[in-house]
């Protein structure tokens, strides 16, 4: 995921340097160019357009892939039994990584976001059905092999 990252990161500053001599031309077209207040506000508006742009694309293609993600692990998890027990997450803090699932069979089991199937940002939503496999972990059951069943 971090190389995908570092390249869509390439990709949107290449684009946005690719456009910046396009346009700067453009803002000195008049006859008696000279670095005024003008100009150099100009400049720093096209800038912060530039940036503005280039962080929402970034921003959208990150979201696109997270999604692509997101489908793929729900898709591979629609068929088939595998032994493993279905619930509904019961809560999730995204900061901190971790929460508690409700099992079918009744009870609640850990959940980690390294237990969460997929790649890039793991996380769970309150009220999802998932399917895992609880363990008896250090402090108690834990899920491991945690697939997302509904969204």
């Amino acid at each position: 995921m971090l190389n995908n990252t570092l390249i869509r990161n390439i990709l949107v500053s290449l684009a946005v340097a690719l456009l910046a001599p396009l346009i700067l031309p453009l803002l000195a077209m008049s006859a008696e160019f000279e670095f005024t207040t003008l100009v150099l506000v100009k400049l720093y508006l096209l800038t912060f357009v530039l940036l503005m742009l280039a962080a929402t694309l970034n921003e959208m293609l990150r979201l696109r892939a997270v999604n692509a993600s997101d489908d793929a692990t729900y898709e591979e998890d629609l068929g088939g039994d595998d032994g493993r027990e279905e619930g509904v997450v019961k809560w999730f803090n995204v900061n901190k990584g971790f929460g508690f699932i409700i099992r079918d069979a009744g009870g609640e089991v850990f959940v980690h976001f390294r237990s969460i199937r997929g790649t890039g940002h793991r996380t769970l939503r309150e009220g999802q059905r998932v399917k895992f496999a609880a363990v008896d972990g250090d402090k108690g059951l834990q899920a491991e092999d945690v697939s997302i069943l509904s969204r």
